[in-house]
């Protein structure tokens, strides 16, 4: 059996004004053919679909033909859209005749012209390939499911961890009921609610309540002998495109009345749920700093949700830096900022300069200003890293400097890097276990990455493109009425 594999994987933020380029795209690799298997075989979708291959009893060949995993960010250029499109159609048509296509989206993507880029990929494979050919599609489980994503496909699979390392499974998952549907030993039948809400993230945990609950029930549902799959979307929020909202997708074996069954028990769950997201545990900025201060030993990771570069938030926030230098921290500080203006600055000035430069705050306007900081920058890297545990990636910063006021150091980046992920700081010489305060980027992620290095951790409430008071973003498109939004009290799925 001739399968079709490729990924096309970022996250976008609608209310991040900065474009994500075909450039972003390339720095972090865009890969073609046999390039694939070799940089892929053991990392994320596209490698559980090659370990799946390898695995089965009968002759898969793999015709690899695209593979794109870029950081979260604003909404994509037509230029990088068009890019990809013609590059990953281009790839089919050269494969074909195939019998099946397994591809790896987030879900939640977006253009400057088409607010559904994951639908509109897979659409324009399907009318490539036709409606003979099974396509099977694996999704970020913070992806938008849209009519034009589930119409078609013959089947999808998403994640069902976050902070997200189950990645390769999830490609696993995916080839093994495209197999099954190749070989004709399944009939996968759909059945997926839409439920009209949205919530902050800052208890997207699976591990924990309240979500927990909800996976459970899909774990439960999944271990029946006439359900194939079950995959939960707790969308993420700051998507201003139609469609938006929560939903539950199920698959049985030509059992169409009890997947519709099962999709409905798990929306209305979701929905019962929904008011249990809302009972946050972030605290001010000051707050924070102060509590971190009172709190023995180190570090203390103070999680800035707001201004989340795991979600597409631009990452350079001046609200908690701000904050911070009003306090006389015992200890060390780390801080991220991206702010390629600065890193050109300070890279002209020299290493071992004392400077002043004007600090954050040029994309994300809004709900940030830049700052007036003085202080030395002590080194520079390449800004270049690997992430590991959730979404391991290989990463490229741009310039990188360290620039230390005070106590406080901050790595300045010309790209957004990985908040979440101790070698923002480690690549550059600095090592977390040794600060009493680490500032990340993102509410969940770093609860893997940092849970052998944290002392405490604190969820941050600063205002930004990600901020987690989702009233303050100016919705234009999605549906209504929506929860919190709107007054919805008595919707059943």
């Amino acid at each position: 059996m001739k399968v079709a594999i490729a990924k096309i994987f970022q996250e976008t933020d609608t209310f991040n004004p900065k474009l994500f380029t075909l450039d972003d795209f390339k720095r972090f690799g865009v890969y073609f053919g046999d390039e694939i298997l070799d940089q892929f075989s053991d990392v994320g979708e596209l490698g559980g679909f090659i370990q799946a291959a390898q695995a089965a009893p009968d002759n898969i060949e793999l015709i690899p033909i695209i593979g794109a995993t870029s950081w979260a960010g604003g909404r994509w250029t037509s230029e990088a859209m068009d890019y990809l499109k013609s590059c990953l159609l281009a790839g089919l048509e050269k494969a074909m005749p195939l019998d099946g296509v397994l591809i790896s989206l987030h879900g939640a993507m977006s253009s400057e012209v088409v607010d559904d880029a994951s639908g509109y990929l897979l659409a324009a494979i399907r009318i490539l390939i036709g409606d003979d050919i099974p396509l099977v599609c694996t999704l970020d489980h913070h992806a938008n499911l849209t009519n034009r994503i589930v119409d078609t496909t013959d089947a999808l699979v998403a994640y069902r961890e976050c902070p997200h390392t189950d990645s390769v499974e999830t490609g696993l998952r995916g080839a093994k009921l495209l197999f099954s549907i190749l070989r004709r030993e399944i009939t996968p039948t759909v059945s997926w609610l839409k439920i009209p809400m949205l919530t902050p993230i800052d208890k997207f945990f699976t591990a924990e309540q309240p979500l927990k609950s909800w996976f459970d029930l899909a774990d439960e549902f999944e271990a029946r002998q006439d359900v194939l799959s079950t995959s939960l979307f707790p969308v993420q929020p700051w998507l201003d495109v139609p469609e938006l909202g929560w939903a539950a997708y199920v698959i049985t074996d030509s059992e169409p009345k009890l997947a519709q069954d099962l999709a409905v028990n798990l929306a209305n769950l979701a929905w019962n749920l929904r008011y249990k997201f809302f009972s946050t545990t972030s605290i001010s900025p000051s707050e924070a700093i102060q509590r971190a201060q009172m709190l023995k030993g180190g570090p203390i990771i103070l999680a800035d949700g707001g201004d989340n570069m795991n979600s597409g938030a631009p990452g350079d926030s001046t609200c908690l830096l701000k904050e911070l230098l009003k306090h006389d921290v015992d200890g060390t500080v780390l801080m991220p900022m991206f702010d390629p203006e600065a890193v050109g600055q300070l890279m002209a000035a020299g290493i071992g300069t004392i400077g002043t430069v004007s600090l954050g705050g040029n994309i994300d306007n809004i709900f940030s200003q830049p700052i007036e900081l003085t202080g030395r920058m002590t080194s520079i890297s390449d800004g270049k890293l690997i992430s590991t545990g959730h979404l391991p990636i290989e990463f490229n910063m741009g310039r990188t400097v360290l620039f230390e006021a005070g106590c406080i150091k901050i790595v300045i980046s010309e790209y957004p890097g990985p908040s979440h992920e101790p070698a923002v700081y480690t690549h550059i010489d600095l090592d977390p276990k040794d600060a009493k305060i680490v500032v990340v980027k993102t509410p969940v992620g770093f609860r893997v990455s940092y849970g052998d290095v944290m002392e405490d951790f604190l969820v941050v409430d600063c205002p930004g493109l990600s901020t987690p008071h989702i009233e303050m973003l100016d919705f234009h498109k999605i549906p209504r009425p929506m929860f919190p939004l709107d007054d919805l009290q008595n919707w059943r799925a």
